[in-house]
């Protein structure tokens, strides 16, 4: 199971950091400054994804996020802003069922996810990210590993259809629609944090 982890985090956060930004040029150089670093560790300390706060990479990433603060809050700001001139991911509630994600959130607000996967403080920088990593989560603990690894196939090819909604300033809504499940969330900007998730599941008898 954390292999499948691992694996949905990494390609979540592969296709959300394709935003334009200005800051994403120094970002995406930064990131492949890191290539060097993982000359250090063996193949299988890599696959695992097995990174504490104190591997060399760590530290070079909290120093990059910690150096960088306002920039990052200024693309995820940017970032969340072009997505609020969309409108196309609303949904018939006809159509769904909402999920009882009380237990989830109430794990997630409990797991320091940051502790468990360090990396996660560059992976995240992308508000999307951590959102669609949090889905796949709720995901694998509901679904089997054939049902997970067909549906991220076919997200692969059906783009979800994204949309946020400003409703402080410091406090985002973010609703994404993937079609057979659609996710809603609030992002904390001074927490750099996803929050309140709610889950929304296809019925079977509408999703032929």
């Amino acid at each position: 199971m954390k292999k499948l982890f691992i694996a949905v985090l990494l390609l979540t956060t592969y296709n959300c950091f394709s935003q334009q930004n200005e800051f994403k040029e120094k970002l995406a150089k930064f990131r492949f400054s890191l290539n060097p670093l993982f000359e250090k560790y063996d193949a299988t300390k890599v696959q695992a994804f097995n990174f504490s706060k104190s591997d060399s990479i760590t530290i070079v990433i909290d120093e990059f996020v910690d150096k960088h603060t306002l920039e990052i809050r200024r693309y995820q700001k940017e970032l969340l802003l072009n997505y609020s001139k969309n409108g196309n991911a609303s949904f018939n509630m006809n159509e769904y069922t909402k999920a009882d994600v009380n237990r989830f959130n109430q794990q997630m607000n409990e797991k320091d996810i940051s502790a468990l996967y360090p990396l996660s403080k560059l992976l995240w920088i992308n508000p999307l990210s951590e959102l669609e990593t949090y889905r796949d989560m709720y995901l694998m603990s509901k679904w089997t590993n054939v049902e997970i690894g067909a549906y991220l196939s076919k997200l692969s090819i059906c783009t979800p259809l994204i949309e946020t909604k400003k409703l402080d300033e410091d406090h985002w809504e973010i609703v994404e629609n993937t079609y057979d499940i659609i996710i809603k969330a609030h992002y904390d900007m001074n927490k750099s944090k996803v929050t309140n998730i709610e889950v929304y599941e296809r019925l079977p008898s509408t999703s032929h």
